[in-house]
């Protein structure tokens, strides 16, 4: 594959979201655009979503479609920013930046306006956004209301963190030195980034500071995010006191008890997020808003996961209901029909019983046969099917119907290739559980 086949693509789908946002675009399409084979499209396609740059999925009509993400559309600016000249001393023109977290971390970038130090700048604001942190830079936001002073001052007064880039250049910008200044006075903490080994001046030196490289200067905004990350909000969101008694109680039950329900992967579980008021939600706090939105993500996968693994048993109910039958047939409980004898008086199809009792059958964690009969006698009781009788009659007069049960599990999952499936239902319960805790650690944390 051409290495630069991926940015190729990017800039593609970057173009047709600038076109129309809410748009995609099928391989098909994307391959006769850029002219090259679909073949060789469609590994540029996975190389980015692997890297989480695209969102792809089946669309309306189950075609195989494509767009661009969040982060790769802050990936294709970044990279399309870093190819600007950074060699001379005027000011990079920037987009206008309207993105906007509200509640979420806010940091003040302070930079002086040459071209080189807007390019460290973009990068560090660049990686805030990405972690949906609100960094500040002043050539990118218009507010022609008001002096450029008191814009200054506002945005350090509203802001968490001051993060001040002293490099060879702004070393002697006297706009740097007089917002860190003004920072200290509102008590607003002061990060420092130095470069290389450049001497400061006093009102710097007691400051926190991580000294970086034009090559490591990547890393050390890693290092300073999660100093952010790990050190939270300067100040508490207003709403706190609101959300506290009247919105997470409310939440935090309603996740806990989607966590402690050992059915709620064999059902559409519901999504408390979407049940709450709009005008709620929009004084939630940030952090907890992102969680939201990416348990609404995995819960959307989920069920894609799941409609897909219930579509592939439903088309091979005939061939799994030979399966399941010979079980049957080895203990004498079949017709002259094929049909499962339940009692004297009452039968099932194996198609029937499949699809009664597909979520515990296609359940791989099923150790042996007794976890496999406790597992089909809780989910009858729970499902008030009335067949908890005959499967208890079975258990008492026929215990190795069990045996054989169990042993035809793999067959099963063999005869519809659900290997894959299984692992995208594996990989989404894994998701699912991972955010549901976050969420409940959190909210746990703010009643």
């Amino acid at each position: 594959m051409d290495s630069d086949l991926p940015r190729k693509i990017l800039k593609v789908l970057y173009d047709g979201y600038d076109k129309n946002p809410t748009g995609v675009i099928t391989t098909w399409q994307l391959a006769k655009i850029m002219n090259l084979p679909e073949k060789e499209v469609q590994g540029g396609l996975i190389y980015l979503k692997e890297k989480e740059l695209i969102k792809s999925f089946f669309d309306d009509e189950h075609e195989w479609v494509q767009k661009i993400n969040a982060k790769g559309i802050d990936e294709f600016q970044k990279e399309h920013h870093s190819e600007l000249s950074s060699n001379d001393e005027t000011s990079l023109d920037l987009p206008i930046l309207k993105d906007d977290f509200e509640d979420g971390l806010r940091v003040f970038i302070s930079h002086k306006f040459v071209k080189d130090d807007q390019q460290l700048a973009l990068t560090f604001q660049n990686l805030l956004l990405e972690n949906r942190i609100n960094g500040y830079l002043a050539e990118r936001k218009r507010e022609y209301e008001k002096s450029i002073d008191e814009k200054i001052k506002n945005k350090i007064n509203d802001s968490d963190y001051l993060v001040a880039l002293i490099t060879k250049n702004g070393l002697s910008s006297p706009s740097v030195h007089q917002e860190i200044g003004y920072a200290i006075g509102t008590k607003t903490p002061v990060i420092v980034m130095v470069e290389g080994d450049l001497e400061v001046g006093v009102l710097i030196k007691p400051k926190e500071k991580e000294f970086f490289t034009r090559i490591n200067f990547k890393e050390k905004c890693n290092n300073v995010l999660s100093h952010v990350i790990e050190n939270g909000k300067k100040k508490e969101s207003p709403h706190r006191d609101f959300l506290r008694e009247n919105v997470y109680p409310e939440l935090y039950d309603k996740m806990m008890k989607i966590h402690e329900n050992p059915d709620k992967f064999k059902t559409i579980t519901t999504n408390p997020w979407k049940e709450l008021p709009p005008s709620q939600k929009l004084k939630v706090e940030d952090d907890l808003k992102e969680l939201f939105e990416q348990f609404t993500k995995e819960l959307g996968n989920w069920q894609i996961a799941l409609s897909r693994a219930q579509q592939s048993i439903t088309i091979n109910q005939t061939k799994l209901g030979e399966i399941i039958r010979q079980a049957f047939e080895l203990v004498s409980l079949t017709d002259a029909y094929g049909n499962i004898i339940l009692d004297s008086r009452s039968s099932m199809s194996t198609k029937n019983w499949i699809d009664t009792f597909k979520f515990i059958i296609f359940d791989e964690s099923i150790p042996d046969e007794n976890i496999l009969y406790e597992k089909l006698l809780t989910f009858a009781g729970k499902s008030n099917n009335g067949h908890q009788g005959w499967l208890q009659d079975w258990k008492r007069s026929k215990p190795e119907l069990y045996v054989y049960l169990h042993a035809k599990l793999a067959n099963l999952r063999n005869a519809i290739k659900i290997e894959s499936l299984s692992e995208d239902l594996q990989k989404e319960k894994k998701n699912m559980d991972i955010i549901v805790e976050k969420i409940i650690k959190i909210l746990q944390e703010r009643i």
